[in-house]
């Protein structure tokens, strides 16, 4: 299905959800968008190649509702099922929630209202992560809201705040900022890609801590299955983060550049961490060839990027000795809480 956008509808939120294979839990996720007290947004439900009765319920819910539009594909992941949405929406602004997540009455509401008041192009929501274990607040520290320039917010990125900014999910966006970006499809872990490119366009980015957005959290997640997960989880994670490593290069802000490569190197160390704690069915998937590539694109990141003579040579080093540089890091960490220091080594 493809239809010709047109001008964006002043003030209209489209509302994009992939949904593949969740007929459980969709209907939470779609009665939470419309019982928004927001009333102006689409809904536009993708049925990404979904094995069970998940594209009969959307079908269902755009028959009674004429605020719903439904999208049926093949199968081709979620940043495939997102870009299809992207493709279609008639809104000014865009905002992503995964078919297994829910929202509060007020979501939209409230990152509408702190997005126009602080003139924005990204509004950024406090996640609360729950259904494993106790729940979660994932707020990076925020105690109030923060409005943060485009540069600020990709230095941020990087630090504390790295997790709220990285998902695409919890935030309303200029459609404006998708003219030339979509998800890269193929791809695990994909908002760390494309969260760096949009924040980079963005003049002005606001955050609250509100947690307005429910993350569902299950054992076989894509986000559970980040650092310590999957070969491809990590794997796919190193070269999105080589990818921004470059681009921030060309922009020429080698400052935050130095942070990309920084993460880049601690998902390696992950990555032969991973080859050396997991089950032998999981080292199954260990590809000794394809751990040196990435080391190479890691080690040739860190070749490329001007200045910061001595970060760059701490990574070299943990990246040639992944395994020493990390067991040494613990001990001295251990060490400085045994001694009453705390902090990050």
């Amino acid at each position: 299905m493809s239809e010709s956008k047109g001008t964006p509808a002043e003030g209209l939120v489209s509302v994009i959800v992939p949904v593949y294979d969740v007929e459980d839990l969709l209907p939470r996720c779609v009665d939470s968008v419309l019982g928004q007290t927001y009333p102006c947004f689409e809904l536009i439900l993708v049925d990404d190649g979904s094995p069970d009765r998940s594209g009969e319920i959307c079908d269902d819910y755009a028959a009674a509702d004429s605020r719903i539009r439904c999208v049926h594909q093949a199968n081709g992941g979620l940043s495939a099922a997102r870009n299809a949405g992207v493709d279609i929406a008639a809104g000014e602004f865009l905002t992503f929630i995964d078919s297994d997540d829910w929202v509060d009455p007020d979501y939209l509401a409230e990152l509408m209202k702190l997005l126009r008041s602080e003139d924005a192009d990204i509004a950024v929501g406090g996640l609360l992560r729950t259904g494993a274990g106790p729940d979660d607040p994932l707020d990076g520290g925020l105690t109030k809201p923060l409005t943060l320039s485009g540069h600020e917010a990709l230095t941020a990125l990087y630090g504390e705040l790295r997790v709220l900014l990285t998902v695409a999910c919890g935030k309303i966006f200029r459609t404006e900022l998708f003219t030339d970006l979509r998800f890269p499809v193929g791809r695990l872990h994909e908002d760390i890609y494309s969260s760096c490119r949009l924040l980079h366009c963005a003049r002005r980015v606001v955050l609250t801590p509100e947690p307005r957005y429910f993350y569902w959290q299950r054992p076989d997640s894509i986000m559970g299955a980040a650092r310590g997960g999957s070969w491809r989880s990590l794997s796919d994670s190193i070269e999105n983060y080589l990818d921004n490593a470059a681009f921030l290069g060309e922009v020429g802000f080698s400052d935050i550049q130095i942070r990309a490569l920084r993460m880049a190197t601690d998902y390696y160390a992950d990555l032969v961490k991973f080859h050396s704690v997991t089950s032998p069915a999981d080292s199954a998937e260990w590809n000794e060839q394809a751990a040196e590539r990435l080391r190479k694109s890691v080690q040739q990141g860190l070749a490329s990027c001007p200045g910061h003579y001595w970060a760059r040579a701490l990574l070299f080093v943990k990246l040639r000795f992944p395994r020493t540089v990390g067991s040494l890091a613990a001990r001295i960490r251990g060490w400085g809480l045994h001694h009453g220091y705390g902090g990050r080594t």
